[in-house]
């Protein structure tokens, strides 16, 4: 998709966040403010940003950014949580354990919590349990068609976060792609 956007002449950068990919900083040190804060202080030394665009629980910590917001399918945090929570408690009924989301909540608030692959404290859980994207005045919110909520655009596709394995799918980058391109030239 970013190729896409150069091919149109707008630059896009697609930051890690600490305690993410090749971050020195731990995972399980990480809460939703020390992101919103990387975000911010990563936009102030990018060069002459215009926008932001963000996917799912991206908009959780692009809020502090003051530009225009584009966002695909964006999601409360506590939406995030329960679906990570159902991962983990499909994957220890595999394993044979038995574990229920208030098992999981309970642990959650005094213990790092390993959910889907992720290293979650107790701040994190927290802040994520009550998190809301912040609506700006200039966001332009686009879902996919499967989505039954607000939206100013619906694109065609399938969501991809919840593929068991990664793929591509060419048409639904296309149509992101397209809107985008449209919403930063419009």
């Amino acid at each position: 998709m970013m190729l896409r956007l150069e091919e149109h002449n707008i630059g896009a950068i697609l930051p890690d966040l600490p305690g993410t990919n090749e971050s020195m900083q731990p995972q399980h040190a990480m809460d939703l403010d020390k992101w919103a804060s990387a975000l911010l202080s990563f936009s102030e030394q990018a060069e002459n940003p215009t926008h932001v665009a963000s996917f799912r629980g991206g908009s959780l910590v692009d809020h502090k950014i003051e530009l225009p917001h584009w966002r695909l399918s964006p999601v409360k945090g506590r939406s995030l949580l329960r679906t990570m929570m159902r991962t983990r408690i499909a994957a220890d009924k595999e394993s044979g354990l038995s574990t229920s989301m208030s098992d999981l909540m309970e642990t959650a608030h005094r213990d790092v919590l390993n959910l889907a692959g992720n290293l979650l404290n107790p701040e994190m859980i927290k802040q994520l349990d009550s998190a809301q994207p912040f609506e700006f005045s200039d966001t332009r919110t686009v879902r996919l068609e499967s989505e039954a909520k607000e939206a100013d655009a619906i694109v065609n596709g399938g969501p991809f976060w919840l593929r068991a394995e990664p793929s591509d799918d060419m048409d639904l980058v296309t149509a992101i792609s397209n809107d985008l391109i449209d919403w930063v030239n419009g």
